[in-house]
């Protein structure tokens, strides 16, 4: 599911949005929480038990690290909880990314036969992944608030990399802004006309170019392409 699409739009974000400001404070984080499962296992239903499986190796880690500090422990204990988290999460991020084209290398240089994975790239893993421990606060005890915190949809499958200090009082109180509220529509609404409009018309541009023969190529149509996939990203990723 994707912002642009019409599911989104007429569906998800309406229904999201409604339940979310009718229903008691004190269930939202579990009813966002659901939603951003529910999001990212619509496109990833198979990838969303990756998700919940990082959510609770990050969120026992992290109990650990806090009760190392708290402890007073040895900084060879602390910087082995961290180092051992660290590598569970890299481990992963190398396995779905990373994996074939070593073995792509492993083939071409030492003319061996070790046939790809079959392995589709988890949508988000990046950016779930690269949300790092640096001791600015403390450990977040509610697994349902740290769990929203890794799978919150906005940001979930194009980022950017939310730090968790930026956010933790919000996870804990939902004031209703109506001024907010009208700014939020006004930036989502410029934000997809751009993605929709921009975008998505100059990515169409590159592809068609990218799929002619190289014979048929000009040095002005292949510039034409370059530009157009480097004003498709701009348009795709600028700040509003």
């Amino acid at each position: 599911m994707v912002f642009s699409s019409i599911t989104f739009l007429l569906f998800f974000i309406p229904v999201v949005l409604t339940v979310f400001y009718l229903m008691p404070a004190a269930g939202r984080n579990i009813f966002l929480l659901a939603a951003s499962l529910f999001f990212y296992a619509w496109g990833e239903p198979v990838y969303v038990l990756l998700m919940l499986a990082s959510i609770l190796m990050n969120y026992s880690f992290g109990l650990l690290i806090e009760r190392a500090r708290k402890a007073h422990m040895e900084k060879g204990r602390l910087r082995m909880h961290l180092g051992i988290i660290t590598a569970l999460n890299l481990a992963l991020l190398f396995y779905f990314k990373y994996c074939n084209m070593l073995i792509g290398w492993i083939n071409t240089l030492f003319r061996a036969k070790i046939p790809a994975l079959s392995l589709s790239l988890p949508i988000g893993i990046s950016f779930y992944t690269f949300q790092v421990y640096r001791g600015k606060v403390k450990a977040q005890r509610s697994i349902t608030d740290f769990g929203l915190y890794i799978s919150m949809f906005p940001q979930l499958i194009a980022g950017p990399i939310v730090r968790y200090k930026n956010i933790e009082e919000q996870l804990k109180d939902h004031p209703v802004d109506l001024v907010q509220v009208r700014l939020g529509l006004f930036l989502f609404v410029k934000g997809l006309a751009k993605k929709v409009l921009l975008a998505n018309v100059l990515g169409g541009l590159f592809t068609e170019i990218t799929s002619l023969p190289a014979s048929s190529l000009t040095a002005l149509t292949a510039w034409t392409g370059a530009l157009a996939y480097s004003l498709q990203l701009y348009f795709d990723f600028r700040k509003l």
